[in-house]
């Protein structure tokens, strides 16, 4: 593919081989635009780590062949959301998005290390609890961890089985329609034995204000990396199909207006209820009847929902945002360091 035009950033970066710890010549490495607002990857326009079960980057803007050093350059009109991945036969695959990336403003360039694992070829079956293969199921594989977009996603033949050449420390998300999501941190550690998905779980219910108004356009998630964020509708509502089974839940939402908020509850619910405040400010002056030279000022601000604001910066005012709702103790604190044998204390 023919490289981005009007250059104004430079992306440049190497290759390595894992096992060796050398440059590795050969790799192919494409430039790629990430996943879309549109499947929850962003909240008030800044990137978050809501990538957990997109697909696969597929909109490759560029193409390199890394050189004897495990060199390539890519010349960018913008920095924006991009990705950069990288791949060779008989080795895994890496991504790297633009947050892992060092970036030098003023030099107006930025820097990716991409480390490539010789793989294993994989085969493995996914099937129910009766031990009936299940055709379809997506099983998507990450590098080590379940953040990022993921390297990987196959599907399993009508025999249930798939193949795909994985690392040793990889994970593999696995989900189907009709059945709870599972997930496997040592794949090869199966030794053969199939990937088992489960009875599934629901989840559902609506995020709304102080006034029980609902909040269409709300990211909600959960404490759980294999499952993805949901974006409220116009009714404020939200809903998950085929949770595993949890004894308890953090469900959390937010809007570029409102504050965070979390609840606990069980899997199976349909009834959740997260109210969301759009923060406030406070501001004043903490009054200091007697001298202050030498004095140091300190502040702090509690509030509902473990809120707690800390000011070292005015001597003798403040002010406070993101504040809640609600009963708020604001205490004032003046202390002189005092030289004892060249050490001082407070």
């Amino acid at each position: 593919a023919p490289a981005p035009t009007s250059a104004r950033w430079t992306l440049e970066g190497v290759v390595w081989d894992l096992g060796t710890e050398q440059p590795l010549a050969g790799a192919r490495v494409r430039l790629a635009r990430a996943p879309s607002p549109a499947r929850g990857t962003t909240l008030e326009g800044k990137a978050t780590c809501m990538w957990f079960l997109a697909e696969p980057v597929t909109e490759y803007v560029a193409e390199r062949t890394s050189d004897a050093e495990g060199g390539f350059v890519f010349p960018l009109a913008r920095l924006d959301e991009l990705a950069v991945v990288a791949t060779k036969e008989g080795y895994g695959t890496s991504i790297v998005g633009l947050g892992a990336m060092s970036v030098d403003e003023e030099e107006r360039s930025a820097e990716a290390e991409l480390w490539l694992e010789k793989g294993r070829r994989l085969r493995l079956q996914v099937v129910n609890e009766a031990d009936r293969p299940i055709p379809g199921a997506s099983v998507a594989r990450f590098s080590g961890h379940v953040v990022g977009p993921p390297t990987e996603v196959v599907h399993t033949a009508e025999d249930g089985f798939f193949e795909m050449i994985a690392g040793s420390e990889d994970v593999l998300v696995v989900w189907a329609d009709g059945y709870a999501r599972t997930w496997v941190e040592a794949p090869f550690d199966l030794d053969g034995a199939p990937i088992v998905l489960g009875e599934p779980f629901s989840l559902s219910g609506r995020v709304v204000d102080a006034c029980g108004a609902p909040i269409p356009r709300a990211v909600v998630w959960l404490d759980s990396q294999i499952v993805p964020p949901r974006i409220t509708d116009g009714e404020g509502r939200f809903a998950w199909r085929d949770l595993p089974w949890q004894a308890s839940i953090e469900v959390s939402a937010q809007t570029g207006e409102h504050l965070r908020r979390a609840t606990y509850v069980a899997p199976g619910r349909d009834d959740v209820e997260i109210v969301l405040w759009r923060p406030g400010a406070i501001s004043g002056r903490l009054v200091v009847r007697g001298p202050t030279d030498g004095l140091t000022f300190a502040l702090r601000v509690d509030g509902p929902g473990n809120y707690r604001h800390h000011d070292h910066h005015a001597p003798t005012s403040f002010h406070a945002t993101d504040v809640p709702p609600g009963e708020l103790t604001i205490t004032g604190h003046a202390s002189r360091l005092v030289y004892d044998g060249g050490n001082p204390y407070g």
